[in-house]
């Protein structure tokens, strides 16, 4: 049995018409030679695959046409798509098998050679200059090219499922769904020979730096900027990549202690890698190919960091790049499981507490000297088992590899890594012992340095002082002081002139994080700690809702209050004082402070510890309720030690003012700001002139330590007052 086509006359669907005599199925037995363009191939009508062997014996009936469909496959079809005989000529010169970009003003059919050739002209646009290639993309726009095939819709291709448009198949038409099977088929290998052919060669991705720039229209000529700032590699200082030599740690001790039996299963074990990936089929699994690692690949491998691997073997990949590192002119390595890491942090994973500002605080007053280790490399010290290389794999070119080491760059290494720091440090030192322990850094009061000789991992640094630097700030065990290190020193350029115009919200974030950590240092009140919080939920609101990515680089909205308060902050941070460490533990024995004001002067007696300490001071003219708050400011002025203070005065209304936390008094309200903003708790009350210690020092007088009938104390108003000119507006600008 035979079908035919032909070139010559239109296609009709034989299952609705049969208009003309050449549209009449041929009789049995006529040859395909008769006529030029008819092609007759025997056809399985079960299996639908063409055969030699055995004709049809159901029907005599041929498969006739319908639109938008072929009949049975011919040989030359067969023969050009590899379904059998080689792949030698084309059926003729017109016919229309491959792909084509059509354009919507000219209906032109084009060859393989000719689309290959647009494709080449569009990649070619794409690597030259801005300029140049914005206004190529604009008349290319104009050309709009699709990849088509006649033998259906372009949707065809993408989904694999045709637009179905043709009524019901005759009852003859006996293989039409296998048919379709195999014209599905047909259609998958050609694009995946025209995006072979089109990516033929390899680029560097990682290194390339492409912006286009799509025209909406003639007057429309904003250009947009990247989202993500690819540096190139001509633009990186010749730095060496630090990848050392180090032996693995030595982790045979590690049983019988549930919690770290926890950290190790992630080195040892392979059962909690293939529970985490069971939902991510393999074939979702990204995979990098890390050319910019391709001269280091040898410096790696003797590094002992990674090994070579099957890639049928592993299970996930790992991102590979180098983090420069300018101080130390370096550059680190930097290995991410970026599948690993996504499916962290949607099932979760264990945290650890990492050691905190209040905790050096105890450290310093529980020591009369700290001793000082740091682990060198520890990273590259902890070495995964046989089991668990195979989730970590590397690909580097075309070459394939299995980690080695713990990777920085996984969310689970620093749970991991600070848990089997922190359990070798415990087993070092004598029980009883103030230690302090962040990731490989290691802190102990005493000296400790022949115990941490003994450690079974290698050490970088073994001293002990009593004036350290712990976690970059500088700490004083005779003094019992605080302050930020000279690794904060080289920010104090950049707050300083970064003040004096309007921040972005790339220098506003900087700015907030430095900050926060001389806030923290320094103990700043609640204040100042609510307030640098609202400015950082600002610019993260701003931030997470910017879908673009240019507004790290627009100014964000301050009003002249906000910018003032930070300013500051910020000049008080510059000036990296050192602050005292005072015991929480110690009682808190309030400071009493008696003021007063008279016409031409102030005084002050001050109790602490059990001593009494008189001051006194002249006053320019102004009325009295102004000079008794300038006496309270002169009063505490002395008091920045204080555990507590207590407020005495005879004048109620600084006392309500106080109470209250403001006043319509400017310089009342002055006295109300600087109480608001006091790092420790303050109390008022109110006594008659006469009962007032001070009234003798503000007249020039000795003490006269009059006895007090009775004192009502009421807490002033801290903290939350000066609050309202951090807090967000409750409608905010577009870009604020």
């Amino acid at each position: 049995m035979y079908c035919r086509t032909t070139d010559a006359a239109p296609r009709k669907n034989y299952a609705t018409n049969h208009s003309t005599p050449e549209d009449c199925p041929q009789e049995r037995g006529t040859s395909p030679q008769d006529e030029g363009h008819t092609i007759g191939v025997p056809r399985d009508p079960y299996n639908g695959a063409p055969t030699h062997q055995t004709p049809f014996a159901r029907s005599d009936q041929p498969f006739p046409p319908t639109p938008r469909e072929y009949g049975a496959p011919t040989a030359h079809q067969h023969r050009r798509t590899g379904m059998g005989g080689t792949n030698e000529a084309p059926q003729d010169g017109t016919q229309r098998w491959c792909g084509s970009l059509q354009s919507p003003n000219k209906q032109s059919e084009r060859t393989f050679p000719e689309v290959h050739k647009e494709l080449e002209k569009i990649r070619e646009t794409l690597q030259q200059g801005d300029s140049k290639r914005t206004q190529t993309l604009a008349e290319i726009q104009q050309y709009q090219g699709a990849f088509s095939s006649t033998r259906g819709h372009i949707s065809d291709v993408q989904g694999g499922y045709p637009i179905i448009e043709n009524t019901q198949p005759h009852p003859t038409h006996h293989g039409r769904g296998i048919a379709e099977l195999y014209r599905r088929q047909i259609t998958r290998n050609r694009f995946r020979h025209l995006k072979a052919k089109l990516f033929a060669t390899e680029y560097d991705y990682v290194n390339a730096n492409i912006s286009i720039t799509v025209l909406d229209s003639a007057d429309n000529t904003n250009k947009r900027k990247p989202r993500h700032r690819i540096t190139t590699e001509n633009q990186r200082p010749d730095y060496p990549l630090y990848t050392p030599k180090m032996p693995a740690i030595n982790m045979s001790w590690a049983h019988g202690i549930s919690e770290l039996e926890v950290a190790l299963k992630w080195m040892q074990q392979r059962t909690p890698y293939i529970q985490l990936l069971r939902h991510l089929p393999r074939k979702m699994r990204r995979r990098f190919e890390n050319l910019e690692m391709i001269p280091y690949e040898t410096q790696l491998l003797e590094a002992d960091i990674i090994e070579p691997a099957r890639k049928e073997e592993i299970l996930s990949w790992c991102k590979i790049f180098r983090l420069l590192e300018p101080v130390k002119q370096r550059y680190r390595l930097i290995i991410e499981p970026r599948d690993l890491n996504d499916a962290w942090k949607l099932c979760g994973f264990p945290h650890t507490d990492l050691p905190q500002i209040e905790d050096i605080r105890e450290l310093v007053l529980a020591a009369d000297e700290i001793s000082v280790a740091d682990l060198k490399c520890y990273y590259y010290q902890l070495e995964l088992s046989e089991q668990v290389r195979n989730c970590y794999g590397i690909q580097i070119g075309r070459k394939y590899y299995r980690l080695k080491r713990l990777p920085m760059g996984a969310s689970i290494s620093v749970y991991v890594a600070h848990t089997i720091s922190q359990f070798i440090h415990r087993g070092l030192l004598p029980g009883g012992t103030r230690l302090l322990t962040y990731i490989d850094n290691w802190y102990a009061a005493g000296n400790m340095t022949k115990m941490y000789s003994r450690a079974p991992a290698i050490l970088s640094e073994n001293l002990v002082g009593t004036a350290v630097t712990i976690l970059g700030l500088d700490v004083d065990t005779v003094h019992k002081t605080i302050q930020l290190g000279k690794k904060y020193a080289r920010h104090v350029d950049f707050l300083q002139k970064a003040m004096s115009r309007d921040l972005t919200h790339t220098e506003m974030w900087k700015v907030l994080g430095v900050v926060m950590r001389y806030i923290l240092v320094a103990s700043r009140p609640l204040h100042d700690k609510y307030f640098m919080l609202c400015m950082i939920r600002r610019a993260s609101r701003n931030l997470a809702l910017d879908e673009t990515g240019d507004l790290w680089d627009k100014p964000i909205h301050c009003s002249p209050k906000e910018k003032a308060e930070l300013s500051a902050l910020v000049n008080e941070a510059c000036q990296m004082k050192k602050y005292k460490i005072v015991d929480p533990r110690a009682p808190k024995e309030p400071t009493v402070i008696f003021t007063d004001a008279s016409a031409k002067s102030w005084g002050v007696v001050r109790i602490e510890n059990s001593t009494l300490h008189v001051s006194s001071g002249a006053l320019r003219e102004m009325p009295i309720h102004e000079g008794e708050a300038q006496a309270v400011l002169e009063g505490l002025e002395e008091c920045h030690d204080s555990n507590a203070i207590a407020i005495i005065v005879d004048n109620s209304i600084v006392a309500q003012a106080i109470t209250k936390g403001h006043s319509s008094n400017k310089a009342v309200n002055t006295l109300c700001g600087v109480i608001a903003k006091w790092p420790v708790r303050i109390a008022v009350a109110w006594i008659p002139s006469e009962e007032n210690w001070a009234d003798g020092p503000s007249r020039s007088k000795p003490v006269r330590l009059a006895e007090i009938s009775s004192l009502q104390f009421q807490p002033a108003k801290q903290w939350l007052s000066v609050c309202i000119a951090a807090s967000p507006p409750t409608s905010f600008p577009e870009h604020m």
